[in-house]
């Protein structure tokens, strides 16, 4: 908080004896009505959601407050609804209500003219009133989590009367949100439940995405960076799927770390939505023919598999990759692939692929196939537990040489704010 909001609080509390006797204003919930409402509560793991929160984010006597998820933009502003009890105010009466905190996007103000009419219920001088709010400055652009009280306070101004009165309603919190690229995609599937537990995980990743991605990262060069972080360990025999995939970060320190190309981008996709990341993405597996093995292709050599028998045995085709012992030549034993799982990532009028496991970026999907060695025909090595190459169907990248950088995506110029 600035010393002006602070002095300021100070002289409003300064001034409370001025409250005639009889005024009574009581805080009894804040309702952020500018938050996406999709939060749901954290289930048992994070593959298992709990049930959708359906409560205002502060109650009084609540011991708990509710998370809320919200626009992040250098417009957007917090909208929400206090309401109070209010006795001893004439009905007429203006009530101008303001909520000061350390957090900037948390400072609200609002205002309301007390009803003629009591609820039914109460007794004739209470009235349950509700102001709308609206924070004093945005909540800025900057994907990330805040958590701070609001302190309110409230002026009362009797109809006909000049005297007001001022009156310290206490605090609200600490309220917890969550700032974000924009409203979470995909929610209503069991991939895109948004919970609390999911918001950190998705905001943590993101934040050290975009810290890493240079002075005023584009969107691709945050995308970018987040797959190749998230692509560090690569390991294609352990394999999740959908909401599975939230748990790729465990298989980080597991012996040997990493998960398959297609659980990178499905978990890079999961934060990626969770964030409201601008854009289309989506997962895309690209192969070649045997007849056509410089043109990518959407699909896999395993659907089925393509065989062949020569002599007393059966081969198969693959993509060899640089884990193959002789980097895909004939001999060479194991990193046989069917596919290349890539983020299709459409923005801009532009479409970019980020094969998972990798830090490329590339325009033409052709390229993708370059992140492969060899196209080779294959055969079951009883004796080494591997598959051997046994003839090369097509070179793509030649010993000693390297697939192509693709995009520079610091070139970029569009900003993510």
């Amino acid at each position: 908080m600035s010393w002006c909001w602070i002095l300021f609080s100070g002289l409003l509390l300064s001034e409370l004896d001025a409250s005639p006797r009889g005024v009574v204003l009581e805080a009894l919930e804040f309702d952020i009505t500018s938050e996406h409402q999709l939060l749901h509560h954290d289930g048992p793991t994070l593959v298992n959601p709990g049930n959708r929160w359906n409560e205002p984010e502060w109650s009084q006597g609540r011991p708990y407050v509710v998370p809320f998820s919200h626009d992040g933009g250098k417009d957007a502003r917090l909208t929400g609804k206090l309401k109070l009890r209010v006795s001893g105010v004439a009905p007429g009466s203006e009530i101008r209500l303001r909520g000061l905190s350390h957090e900037p996007g948390f400072n609200v103000d609002g205002q309301l003219i007390v009803p003629v009419d009591a609820p039914a219920g109460t007794n004739s001088d209470e009235r349950i009133v509700e102001a709308t709010m609206r924070a004093m400055a945005p909540v800025g652009s900057k994907v990330r989590k805040i958590r701070d009280s609001i302190v309110w306070f409230a002026e009362v101004r009797p109809i006909g009367n000049e005297e007001i009165s001022k009156h310290d309603l206490g605090s609200t919190g600490p309220l917890v949100g969550y700032i974000l690229r924009g409203k979470p995609k995909l929610a209503d599937e069991a991939r895109g439940t948004v919970t609390a537990r999911r918001l950190d995980i998705a905001v943590e990743r993101y934040t050290v995405a975009h810290d890493n991605a240079g002075d005023n990262p584009s969107s691709l060069a945050v995308v970018a960076e987040l797959v190749g972080r998230i692509g560090k360990h690569y390991l294609p025999t352990r394999h999740y799927e959908a909401e599975g995939a939230w748990n790729v970060p465990e298989t980080w320190t597991m012996s040997p770390p990493g998960a398959s190309c297609f659980s990178i981008i499905t978990y890079t996709i999961n934060v990626l939505n969770m964030i409201g990341q601008e854009g289309e993405f989506e997962l895309v597996t690209y192969t070649a023919r045997q007849n056509a093995p410089e043109k990518a292709v959407i699909g896999s050599l395993g659907e089925p598999p393509v065989r062949q028998s020569t002599w007393n045995d059966t081969w198969q085709l693959f993509l060899a990759d640089d884990r193959n012992t002789r980097l895909g030549q004939v001999g060479g034993l194991g990193g046989m692939n069917f596919y290349e799982a890539v983020l299709r990532y459409k923005h801009g009028g532009q479409t970019y692929f980020m094969p998972g496991g990798t830090s490329r970026v590339y325009t033409n999907p052709d390229d993708i196939l370059r992140v492969f060695r060899t196209m080779v025909w294959a055969k079951y090595d009883n004796r080494k537990n591997e598959w051997k190459v046994m003839r090369v169907v097509h070179t793509y990248v030649q010993p000693g040489g390297g697939s192509p950088r693709g995009v520079d995506v610091s070139a970029v110029n569009a900003v993510t704010d």
